[in-house]
């Protein structure tokens, strides 16, 4: 009987998006919704099943985007926080460079192994457990960090650091898995995952803004780090009302069913991870690489492309831009600036086009040659840097925009946080290397060699999406281009 449901479209990889009606189809035809995986028979319905959205009011449904939004924004601003104010901290603890370097990287040395461990644990507790275990983490973390400049001691500095890494990095990940669980289904999941990406940036801009204002007007610099401390617990307390709102929309959602087809919040959050689990890493929750399709190892590939030539750019080229067009550096860091001000802006807006026109293959590849312009237009012009910062900005806004709602759409439900995870550390690990790499570039060839670098990934970038478009249009369920398929 389950065979003579009618779904709407669905992309390989992606979830049945099961509704009220289904349900009561269901229940009225007796079919077991929750059953023993080793006794059952046939494909395992249950495994593709996502209840989603829950039948909210939208003003609602942008208020739990605004919370999963604000879990972003305490961590984003604390890890800014000591390079904002590096000069302060390096005269207080009398510490040189090498270790203010330390005290910079130990969250990512810590956060980018335990990101894939915090994507297994967010697949296998589900998000609500995983909010409450990073939320902690980060929170503690920047709070021991401040303990550790009021005491001035550099080593409970760095443990805090390494603490703070263990929840920031994760928490990224839980975020994402939230969004698509409570947006996939709807019409906005592009605007709702370009939101979830601006609040956070805010956090980004804002800091290299107020920290030194705050320093100097209290006259010590620790007051800028326990306010890191509580807009994480800020960040933390968004999570929680997260929760709150989550269980009360299943119980609403659910509360109608019958008793013998009745699902539980926790059977809900479970109910994607059901099913026969065949193989080592599977019998422990961990994806196989045979569980992602293609689609998604390409989907890897280019937005390690894309941040390998963005990142380093925007942290090391602010000295050789001010060389090039005889301007102070401080002016010269403003025009970078206005690479992450112009994204922050357009890439809610981005996402309502990707929503609109579903192209989002095209539009990843045109956004990949408006970088490329941009770098080159720096590189090798004489036009003022604003113009080439803002099309980097755009290039910054609608790859992001339209690659990373694609990317729930290639891999399996049960296994959705380890796939974010997994491109979030391929992304950190990829930047390792790249740093060094365009800071030897910069100091032995200049400016035009380090957007000859940016160009090339973004070229690199553009030929993978247009290859992968060209396959997915000759596959037999074409979607990375179909409008509505989210």
């Amino acid at each position: 009987m389950v065979e003579d449901v009618s779904y709407t479209y669905q992309p390989p990889c992606s979830p049945v998006i099961i509704n009220q009606g289904d349900l009561d189809y269901l229940a009225d035809q007796q079919v077991p919704l929750i059953s023993d995986s080793k006794k059952r028979k046939g494909p395992n319905l249950m495994n593709r099943i996502v209840v989603s959205p829950y039948h909210q009011p939208v003003l609602i449904c942008f208020i739990v985007l605004f919370c999963i939004s604000l879990l972003s924004f305490g961590p984003y601003f604390a890890s800014d926080s000591t390079s904002a104010l590096e000069m302060f901290i390096r005269n207080a603890l009398h510490i040189d460079g090498a270790q203010f370097g330390l005290l910079g990287s130990v969250s990512l040395f810590s956060g980018v192994p335990f990101v894939l461990i915090g994507g297994y644990i967010t697949d296998r507790l589900g998000n609500r457990y995983s909010v409450v275990i990073f939320g902690l983490l980060f929170t503690m973390g920047a709070a021991i960090t401040a303990l550790g400049a009021t005491i001035s001691s550099f080593w409970v500095m760095l443990a805090g650091g390494f603490v703070f890494g263990l929840g920031s990095q994760a928490s990224y990940v839980v975020r994402n898995n939230i969004c698509i669980e409570w947006f996939e289904s709807t019409k906005f999941f592009g605007l709702a995952m370009g939101l979830s990406l601006t609040v956070p940036r805010l956090g980004t801009i804002s800091v290299f803004s107020s920290m030194v204002p705050i320093a100097n007007w209290t006259h010590h610099y620790v007051y800028g780090l326990w306010l890191a401390s509580l807009l994480c617990i800020v960040s933390f307390c968004a999570g929680l009302a997260w929760i709150l709102l989550d269980v009360a929309a299943k119980r609403k959602f659910f509360g109608k069913l019958a008793p013998s087809h009745h699902l539980t919040a926790m059977e809900v959050d479970g109910a994607a991870r059901l099913g026969e689990k065949k193989g080592f890493l599977n019998r422990l929750g961990i994806a196989h690489p045979r569980n992602f399709s293609w689609g998604y190892w390409l989907c890897l590939i280019i937005s390690v492309s894309i941040y390998a030539g963005l990142s380093p750019f925007l942290s090391l080229t602010g000295e050789y831009i001010a060389e090039k067009f005889k301007i102070s550096v401080e002016v010269a860091n403003w025009c970078l600036s206005l690479i992450d001000l112009t994204s922050l802006i357009l890439t809610p807006l981005l996402g309502f086009v990707v929503d609109f026109t579903g192209k989002r293959g095209w539009l990843i590849f045109v956004g990949n040659l408006i970088g490329i312009c941009g770098y080159l237009i720096l590189g090798f012009t004489d036009f003022s840097p604003i113009y080439g910062a803002v099309i980097v900005g755009i290039h910054f806004a609608l790859v992001p925009a339209a690659l990373w709602p694609t990317l729930p759409l290639l891999t399996d439900r049960a296994f959705s946080g380890f796939a974010f995870a997994l491109v979030c550390a391929a992304i950190a690990t990829s930047l390792i290397g790249c740093n060094p790499l365009v800071g030897y570039l910069g100091d032995h060839y200049g400016l035009q060699a380090i957007t000859i670098y940016s160009s090339g990934c973004a070229a690199f970038s553009a030929l993978v999406t247009l290859a992968w478009c060209l396959l997915d249009l000759m596959s037999a369920t074409p979607f990375l281009n179909r409008r509505g398929q989210t």
